[in-house]
């Protein structure tokens, strides 16, 4: 069973791959307060289209209040915070006004019906079912006019540009799993949420990309297992 990330683990180095998912290395490692934040956020969107789910319209109240409590209750004094010269209320504000500008630009929410959140996608790459890829999304939502949209929630402060996100593998993927697990997809948009910039880019793949980035899966699948065989995990 393979992810992105697994193989992207394995691309920036080989040796880190071994560490994580051959050896199992165990260490310990502390939540940093960048990733606190993100998970945050991502609770806070989810939270906000379970209401969306059953029909109700959000209120900025109700889901500022479910993001400050979900902080105070996570928060702590183990969360790493790498610059020295932030602190955790620097992130909670952040986090904060990454909630308010989404909540500002998307309300209603009714752009699209919420077919899935956090949903588990587990499908294969070939027919024998030897390659597998598992992943998860963060909003699977269909549009009126029966667009699939797959989206995609950063944290980061870093935003790519719109050829980076034209040749995303993960989303992609996710794209092939989806088309396989509903009958009659007309389009499919993969939709990145940078939420720092309060900006959205949005990407879509022909069926030939598809295909291509099915095969240059499967080729560095069989890699990482060669690799696994010698034995050979090389530093990067």
């Amino acid at each position: 069973m393979y992810s992105h990330s697994r193989m992207s683990t394995f691309e920036n180095c080989p040796r880190k791959f071994a560490f994580r998912y051959v050896e199992q290395v165990k260490v310990t490692q502390e939540t940093t307060a960048e990733a606190f934040m993100g998970s945050m956020v991502h609770d806070t969107l989810e939270h906000l289209y379970k209401m969306v789910e059953m029909e109700r319209t959000p209120k900025w109240e109700e889901l500022n209040a479910f993001y400050e409590d979900a902080w105070s209750k996570g928060w702590n004094e183990n969360i790493l915070i790498v610059r020295e010269h932030l602190t955790g209320e620097d992130y909670r504000n952040v986090g904060r006004r990454c909630v308010v500008d989404y909540f500002k630009k998307f309300y209603p929410f009714r752009d699209a019906r919420v077919l899935g959140l956090e949903e588990r996608l587990v499908f294969d790459l070939d027919p024998s079912g030897q390659y597998k890829i598992q992943g998860f999304i963060d909003r699977l939502a269909e549009a009126d006019d029966g667009t699939i949209e797959i989206h995609d929630y950063k944290t980061n402060a870093r935003m790519r540009t719109q050829e980076e996100v034209d040749q995303d593998r993960q989303l992609a993927l996710y794209q092939i799993g989806i088309q396989r697990r509903l009958n009659d997809v007309k389009k499919v948009k993969l939709i990145w949420h940078y939420l720092r910039a309060n900006r959205s880019l949005v990407s879509t793949r022909t069926q030939d990309a598809l295909e291509e980035l099915r095969f240059d899966t499967i080729r560095l699948i069989d890699t990482i297992e060669e690799a696994k065989v010698r034995n050979e995990f090389p530093p990067h």
